[in-house]
């Protein structure tokens, strides 16, 4: 009667979660078909939502697994290819409304996309849901499996958030100008935007030595970084005198949805500027792209 029940429950919230996602998906496809394109946007903000709360869930699922384990779960292939197909779909969306396309029609190609995000969201739920119950059956550990149901059942709502918080041209290193597209380090500030670096870009710009998140320090009026062994001197002092810590790394799968929430900021700004919706419109429709 247990084993049913817990059967029961994971069919139950899984069937939901795809379900809900394959709702997002199909109104994406329905919408930009007919040439709806900026409520299959909305569509595809929605489906990001989806796919941050799997990626939280399986950041943490990973985490346990090298606690218990010493290996972690092997998610990059499929994580990067689904972002890269919501990615292209924005591509599609923006290229659609450049040459003035007002209908686009079902193409190959976007049957493509839709259908690959179908197919990689599920190979990466069936992948978490593997590792919640590994942990269960070899470590003993009865709350991996609960957590990560709790969280795929309880979405957040759709209430926009007070303030995006992203700016389109963010995704690119501090330090080297490239796009970040793996695990980095961000510096948060309540007066500006995030910041992010790659691992390896993470230097300190008196003495150049590589650091850790743990060993730099960010002057907000310099806009430069400054190790903890150079912070200590008297002149760095003077000169940088608001140096402070709030550096951290990000997960791979945090920086994805990053990523994608950067191209939607975009899609949203493009849109705005073509005039295709009013300048509050625009602005709610990037609220509602980060929820």
């Amino acid at each position: 009667m247990a084993l049913e029940s817990k059967i029961t429950r994971i069919w139950t919230l899984l069937s939901a979660f795809e379900e809900s996602s394959a709702a997002c998906i199909s109104d994406m496809l329905l919408h930009v078909s007919n040439g709806a394109y900026i409520e299959g946007s909305l569509m595809a903000a929605r489906f990001i939502v989806h796919v941050e709360v799997l990626f939280g869930s399986i950041d943490r699922l990973d985490m346990l697994s090298i606690n218990a384990a010493g290996y972690g779960l092997q998610y990059q292939k499929e994580a990067k290819l689904l972002c890269r197909k919501i990615v292209n779909f924005f591509s599609l969306l923006s290229k659609t409304y450049e040459v003035g396309v007002r209908r686009l029609g079902i193409t190959q190609e976007l049957l493509s996309l839709v259908t690959g995000l179908a197919h990689y969201l599920k190979i990466l739920i069936r992948l978490a849901l593997t590792a919640s119950l590994r942990l269960e059956q070899d470590n003993n550990d009865t709350t991996s499996l609960e957590q990560f149901l709790d969280t795929l059942g309880n979405l957040p709502s759709n209430t926009p958030p007070s303030d995006p918080g992203i700016n389109p041209t963010s995704d690119s290193c501090q330090e080297c100008s490239l796009t970040i597209e793996e695990t980095c380090i961000k510096f948060t500030s309540s007066s500006s935007p995030d910041r992010r670096w790659h691992i390896n870009c993470l230097r300190c710009s008196l003495c150049r030595r590589a650091c850790l998140s743990d060993q730099v320090t960010w002057s907000e009026s310099r806009q430069k970084l400054v190790c903890t062994f150079c912070q200590g001197k008297r002149a760095v002092q003077k000169d940088f005198p608001d140096l402070r810590k709030g550096f951290e790394r990000v997960s791979l799968l945090s920086q994805f949805v990053f990523l994608l929430r950067v191209a939607l900021a975009r899609l949203g700004s493009m849109l705005r500027d073509s005039k295709t919706l009013p300048h509050t419109s625009g602005i709610r429709f990037i609220y509602w792209s980060l929820r």
